[in-house]
């Protein structure tokens, strides 16, 4: 059962303290419909299941032991990688868990099918080398959704319910969102602060990214656009563009609490990823898919019948 909050705005704080938890409530459980929280569902499983049905997991239960560079949560805890045939069953189960939770069927238990059997998977690549960018941010969005009720509309299950009255308008459908929003901030932050915290402001004026631009022109990479060493020998624009991943970086929380940030950083960012697979051959994928979630899909579904309305009027 979804419970709707009143609106904040309606009830004017009485003290400063007071003004920061609601700013916080507001932030987390504004009531908002069902419509976008159950759009991101459909986009973000839909992604996961394309992208993962041809990877067999399976394979790496026949790797050696002496293989192994186990990460310190399956050492702590003993997990061990399973065989092939144990592996294969998890597979098919996570692959089937995708489609159910993106067609919204029985949503429950397919989304924390899709979260359990998602983290030891996707984990386990992980311990036969280094640890991949996007793996653990898949995880925590996996249950994230999966304790969420991203399943009350655009499903089979409400499809199938036969209940036709729309659900009312709750917090349940903004905290999931706003999670993945914290979550990628941090994650971009984080980036920043290790970088100047490993290299100081050397990291932009330094040849650091000019060496990049070139280290991945020779390595496996294989970037799609042959610039790379073009553009290392610009100084101005090595430096200008590693200023600039900086800012985004340590700016991206700037975009949790005003809207005209929101509108820079986040498409700032995306782009920065899409020059960076152009430029060095290097995908984050997973993180492409996050920015599902800070799309406006009812807002835009409002502006298009609007301007429609307004073409037909005309």
């Amino acid at each position: 059962m979804t419970t709707t909050l009143p609106d904040i705005e309606d009830h004017p704080p009485a003290s400063e303290p007071q003004t920061l938890t609601r700013r916080v409530q507001q932030f987390f459980f504004r009531p908002t419909p069902p419509n976008d929280l159950a759009i991101c569902r459909i986009l973000f499983y839909a992604l996961l299941f394309v992208q993962y049905l041809g990877t067999d997991f399976a394979g790496y239960g026949d790797l050696p032991a002496s293989f192994y560079n186990t990460l310190p949560l399956f050492h702590l805890l003993h997990i061990p990688i399973l065989s092939v045939k144990y592996l294969a069953m998890l597979e098919g189960a996570f692959k089937l868990a995708l489609l159910g939770s993106c067609l919204g069927r029985f949503t429950k238990l397919s989304t924390f099918t899709a979260a359990i059997t998602g983290s030891y998977l996707l984990s386990v690549p992980n311990n036969f080398g280094r640890a991949g960018h996007g793996d653990g941010v898949i995880i925590i969005l996996l249950w994230v959704l999966a304790f969420s009720y991203c399943g009350d509309a655009w499903s089979l299950d409400r499809k199938f319910s036969g209940r036709s009255d729309p659900p009312a308008a709750s917090g349940e459908y903004t905290w999931p969102i706003r999670m993945v929003w914290i979550l990628m901030s941090l994650v971009y932050f984080g980036a920043g602060c290790t970088k100047l915290y490993d290299s100081g402001l050397a990291w932009v004026t330094s040849d650091n990214m000019a060496l990049n631009f070139l280290a991945h022109q020779v390595n496996n990479s294989n970037p799609t656009l042959d610039w790379g060493r073009h553009l290392a020998r610009l100084a101005w624009f090595s430096k200008g563009l590693a200023a600039f991943t900086l800012v985004l970086e340590l700016g991206f929380p700037l975009a949790l609490f005003n809207r005209t940030a929101r509108k820079l950083w986040v498409p700032g960012m995306f782009f920065a990823h899409v020059g960076i697979a152009l430029l060095m051959g290097v995908f984050f994928t997973q993180f492409m898919y996050t920015y599902i979630f800070w799309i406006p899909w009812s807002a835009l579904r409002h502006h298009k019948a609007a301007t429609n309305g307004r073409g037909l009027s005309a």
